[in-house]
């Protein structure tokens, strides 16, 4: 079990779809729990495309960095710089740009990952890089290139969790950590011990105890894994346990919270209170 700090309660977003909204619900409760205490924002695995983002991979070039726009409006919030609040950020490329053929519609060109001190670039070397990278490349402190999966996966585990650690020190004194997950994924890689699951989907949050829910993901990969594939997402936990629903409603992710906190996420952010005040681990 993981030691986060004595006090602090973890809180995990995670959704139903890609675009569920786990963001908007990050940022609503985040305005309504510092009044409570102190509040730290973490988002372990981002991703984006460099032909569907662009904009905003540019934005972050221009500077020599990489981060997505997630991860740019978790740091407005908190203040935190962008590769602290997401320490492992994958850009994604259309094969077709790619020039790696195969089926796939995407392929993997990098993975940046910030430890605390060095950036690090793991580079796929089958795809074909575009120029607009190079000036991402330039100031990295430690390039790494990979060949096939394998190769990228050791690479990944040789780096990404003392960067994961160094991140998630960042929130130590906090009371409360809110953790995004990505895409539908249950609970990222290599998050445990949470104390409260926020599940989304479009008009829905779902309120969930942590161990109960981390019970239902470890059942989950246990059954599908005789399938020959991992199962993680977070629709299949939740079936398995009883959780409270909420309507939720879509709040302006480009303003700052407001000091009163998003109206739109109120009812959940007293439920979150109240089942942390209520928790029988305490």
């Amino acid at each position: 079990m993981e030691t986060w700090g004595v006090n602090m309660k973890k809180i995990l977003v995670n959704g139903l779809a890609e675009s569920a909204g786990k963001t908007a619900s990050v940022l609503g409760l985040y305005s309504h729990l510092r009044k409570f205490g102190g509040v730290s924002l973490l988002k372990p695995l981002a991703g984006n495309n460099y032909w569907h983002d662009y904009p905003i991979l540019v934005e972050g070039i221009r500077e020599g960095r990489i981060y997505g726009k997630d991860a740019k409006l978790l740091s407005k919030a908190s203040g935190v710089k962008e590769e602290i609040v997401n320490p492992l950020h994958r850009l994604w490329i259309p094969s077709k740009l790619a020039g790696t053929g195969g089926t796939a519609e995407n392929t993997v060109m990098l993975d940046r990952i910030y430890d605390g001190e060095k950036t690090h670039a793991l580079l796929n070397s089958q795809v074909k890089i575009s120029t607009g990278i190079f000036p991402f490349l330039e100031n990295i402190d430690n390039l790494e290139k990979y060949s096939d999966e394998k190769e990228h996966t050791r690479l990944v585990e040789s780096i990404y969790p003392e960067a994961f650690q160094n991140s998630r020190s960042q929130a130590r004194g906090s009371d409360f950590l809110i953790i995004e997950s990505y895409s539908k994924i249950a609970i990222p890689y290599p998050v445990s011990d949470v104390d409260l699951v926020v599940t989304v989907e479009p008009g829905r949050a779902y309120l969930s105890d942590g161990e109960k829910f981390e019970e239902a993901e470890s059942l989950a990969l246990e059954i599908y894994a005789e399938y020959g594939f991992e199962e993680t997402r977070a629709g299949k936990c939740l079936e398995a346990i009883d959780s409270e629903a909420f309507t939720i409603f879509p709040i302006d992710l480009e303003t700052a919270p407001p000091e009163e906190g998003y109206v739109e996420y109120e009812d959940l952010a007293e439920a979150v209170i109240g089942q942390l005040e209520n928790d029988p681990a305490d």
